[in-house]
């Protein structure tokens, strides 16, 4: 692992580590740290593939060192024409180079005092001008109550500028009972009555008393809330995590597959890419959970195979991503469309729960088209409609695959079941739902995400200038990048010929009967 000698002797005075080094047992996600390469600038001896080198031209990611034989990955059927890329490392975006572990705030956050007892001076970054919202006295006081790990960089002066903090009580507890769901009971349910506190449930396993002295693999489905102030954003979010099973119940260190739409700015800086658990939930800035809650359904597995195999494969799809193989749409290709696609692509049949219709979705256009006045946000209205429901809302995604897999655990001979859906059968050990609480900030509250387009229309004004949105620029890829077209380039403004047809029909029928009512 490559770090300079300057940070050495920061690292040194203050008695930080670099943060592979500072992770539970030694993992970065299913990586231990001795099989991975650090890199400050990808002007260095950084191996990514042009495109992913352009958007992380600044900062710090991981790469594995280790080669991945390709044939053990898979692609969605839609990426499948594409040809493959030259085998390269995918970047893990770190944010952070340094991390100190077990560290307290004092009194009103100006200082830490480290593991050693010795106090240093503490400064968080600076609050990206396009994020409404930043860390205020309340968050103060909630970190100041826990044990903390944060990330950082060195101030030169003996300080520390925080990036993520990170609260050590957020992790597994390995000591709760098995309670499983009861009659009636849904995962749904367990999303929607979550309340402001961190609750662990394990709600399946294999044999009583399960325990391992080496680190097993995990899988886990991530959904992120509604935002209490954004109104286009009430759908929430969804990833797949990939990580190790740690005996202490810690989970900063896992994987989050996080697909982001890399056309524009995000107001809080998020980069589509692998990161960890704690730059995902908790970096000051970026970090999803102070701006809404978030839960996880976490399988627990005896082997690591299922879940490189998925890594393996959302590898490929991001560095496709990031040559523009395929662009980010919020109907068809986004957070929760990708990643379904990769399970199904690697065999686990999620059932699908259809599509509001095409009736529903010309009605949609229309709409959009009067109210909005404008032939792209008509369109967008029609692909929603036109999406099928687990590939297009988060919470529809996380519920169909957490539904699934409590299915085929307790009842395999249900239906025919293929080789990763047998071998999920056969390597889980447990199911542990997680409900994550929303970090104390300036920010409103979140709360649980939309289900579907009806909630959605409930839960935003009627007038859609009266909707709070954040505005985010265009990010222009460079066209000496571009490899090819998109496989999922735009195909217009206007709605295929079939729905122009019904449309016709309908407006012909709408003269006939206004004739029929003028006589």
């Amino acid at each position: 692992m490559t770090r300079s000698s300057s940070s050495i002797i920061t690292l040194l005075c203050l008695l930080m580590t670099t943060l592979p080094q500072t992770v539970s047992a030694d993992w970065l996600g299913l990586t231990p740290s001795e099989q991975l390469h650090i890199c400050t600038s990808v002007m260095e001896d950084c191996p990514v593939v042009p495109a992913a080198a352009w958007y992380f031209q600044d900062e710090i990611i991981a790469l594995a060192t280790v080669p991945v034989d390709q044939n053990s990955a898979v692609r969605p059927d839609w990426l499948t024409s594409v040809p493959e890329i030259p085998l390269k490392p995918t970047p893990i975006w770190l944010a952070s180079s340094l991390q100190l572990k077990n560290v307290r705030l004092i009194a009103d956050g100006a200082q830490l005092r480290l593991s050693t007892g010795k106090r240093i001076p503490l400064t968080l970054t600076e609050q990206i001008p396009a994020n409404q919202a930043f860390w205020n006295q309340d968050t103060t006081e909630f970190f100041n109550k826990r044990s903390l790990n944060i990330r950082g960089e060195a101030d030169g002066k003996g300080g520390f500028i925080a990036r993520t903090v990170w609260p050590n009580d957020f992790r597994l507890n390995l000591s709760q009972p098995l309670k499983s769901l009861e009659r009636g009971e849904s995962v749904e349910q367990l999303v929607r009555d979550a309340d402001q506190t961190h609750q662990s449930r394990l709600i399946w396993q294999r044999s009583a008393g399960f325990r391992s002295s080496t680190p097993e693999a995990v899988i886990g489905l991530m959904l992120n809330g509604a935002q209490g102030d954004d109104d286009e954003a009430m759908a929430g979010h969804f990833a797949v995590v990939t990580g190790r099973f740690m005996a202490d119940g810690s989970y900063r260190h896992w994987l989050v597959n996080n697909f982001y739409n890399l056309d524009s700015y995000n107001e809080k800086a998020i980069i589509a890419a692998p990161t960890p658990m704690d730059n995902y939930l908790a970096d000051l800035n970026s970090g999803q959970n102070y701006y809404r809650p978030s839960y996880m359904l976490v399988a627990v597995m005896s082997d690591s195979r299922l879940a490189e195999a998925y890594q393996f494969s959302v590898n490929e799809v991001f560095n496709h991503f990031y040559q523009h193989d395929f662009v980010y749409n919020h109907a068809a290709f986004n957070c929760a469309g990708v990643s379904m696609d990769i399970f199904r692509a690697l065999g686990w049949s999620i059932p699908m729960r259809g599509r509001e219709g095409r009736l529903k979705a010309v009605a949609a256009y229309f709409l959009a088209l009067t109210s909005e006045r404008s032939l792209t946000e008509a369109r967008k209205a029609y692909d929603y409609m036109m999406t099928e429901r687990t590939r297009l809302y988060p919470a529809q995604a996380f519920d169909s695959a957490a539904r699934d897999l409590l299915a085929i655990l307790t009842d395999p001979e249900n239906r025919q079941l293929s080789t990763f859906e047998l071998q999920l059968v056969n390597d889980i050990e447990q199911l542990w739902f997680v409900s994550i609480p929303q970090i104390p900030s300036s920010r409103a509250a979140g709360s649980a995400p939309a289900y579907d387009i009806w909630e959605y229309i409930e839960r935003t004004p009627d007038n859609r200038n009266d909707w709070q949105t954040v505005e985010s620029p265009p990010r222009a890829f460079p066209e000496h990048l571009k490899q090819r077209q998109p496989v999922n380039a735009s195909s217009g403004f206007m709605p295929p010929a079939s729905v122009v047809l019904i449309v016709l029909m309908l407006l012909i029928l709408s003269v006939l009967l206004y004739r029929r009512y003028r006589k």
